[in-house]
C-alpha cells in the first residue's frame, strides 16, 4: 500500500472520529488495523507467487469488504491497472499454502490475458438494458468457463495444483457451486478438481 493510499485512509478515519460514538469508532479502528495487517500479509504472499510464476508486472493487492472470506478476484480498474482483490477475513479461513493456490489461479487469468478480455466485452454493455447485458453474458458462459480451466492449468504448471485443489474442496464444503452451477461463469468445482488431478498425474508420469 502506498503512502498516498494510507494518507487517504487516515483522513477518512479522522472524519469518522468526528461524528461516530467512541464505541463505534473503536470498532472501526480495530477493523481498519486488521485490514491493514491482512493486506500487508497478502501483498507479501502475492509477491512470492508472482516471482515463482515469472510475473514481473505490477499488480496491486486490495481487500474487498463485499467479498466473502476466501474469495479472490483479478481485474482492471478504470485506469487500466491490474487489481488482485481478496475477501476481508480470508487469512482466517485459508492458510498460506491454500491461499497461494488461489492466488496462482488468479495470476493464471492474468498470464492468459483474461482480465483485459473481460473488460473488453463488458464495457460495450455499460448503460445498456440489463436483459441485453445478461443475454450477452450468458452467450459467453462457455468461453468464460474455459478461462477458469485455463487459469487452473497455468497454476498447476507452476506446482500450485494441489493447493488449488484444497481451496476447491473448501469451496465445496461452503456451498461454492451455488444453486445452479450450470448457469454460472464457473465450471462445477468437482470438474475443476478432476482436471487438476489429471494434469498432475500426466505431469508425474
Amino acid at each position: 500500500m502506498t503512502a498516498e493510499q494510507l494518507n487517504k485512509i487516515e483522513k477518512k478515519l479522522k472524519i469518522a472520529k468526528s461524528f461516530l460514538p467512541p464505541e463505534a469508532y473503536a470498532i472501526l479502528l480495530r477493523e481498519h488495523q486488521k485490514a491493514l495487517a491482512e493486506l500487508e500479509h497478502f501483498e507479501a504472499l502475492v509477491k512470492v507467487v508472482k516471482q515463482r510464476m515469472g510475473v514481473l508486472d505490477r499488480i496491486q493487492v486490495r481487500p474487498d469488504f463485499d467479498a466473502p472470506p476466501g474469495g479472490f478476484s483479478i481485474g482492471l480498474n478504470e485506469r487500466n491497472e491490474c487489481i488482485l482483490s481478496f475477501g476481508f477475513g480470508t487469512k482466517e479461513v485459508f492458510n498460506d499454502y491454500v491461499a497461494s493456490g488461489v492466488i496462482a489461479h488468479e495470476l493464471g487469468h492474468y498470464i492468459e490475458g483474461h482480465p483485459q478480455e473481460k473488460m473488453a466485452w463488458f464495457l460495450p454493455f455499460m448503460g445498456s438494458p440489463r436483459e441485453i447485458f445478461d443475454g450477452a453474458k450468458k452467450q459467453r458462459y462457455p468461453q468464460i468457463r474455459q478461462q477458469e480451466y485455463d487459469a487452473d492449468a497455468v497454476a498447476a504448471q507452476f506446482g500450485y495444483g494441489p493447493a488449488l485443489i484444497q481451496s476447491l474442496y473448501w469451496s465445496m464444503d461452503n456451498g461454492g457451486d451455488g444453486p445452479n452451477p450450470g448457469e454460472t461463469t464457473h465450471p462445477k468445482l468437482i470438474d475443476r478438481i478432476n482436471r487438476l488431478r489429471e494434469y498432475d498425474e500426466r505431469k508425474a508420469a
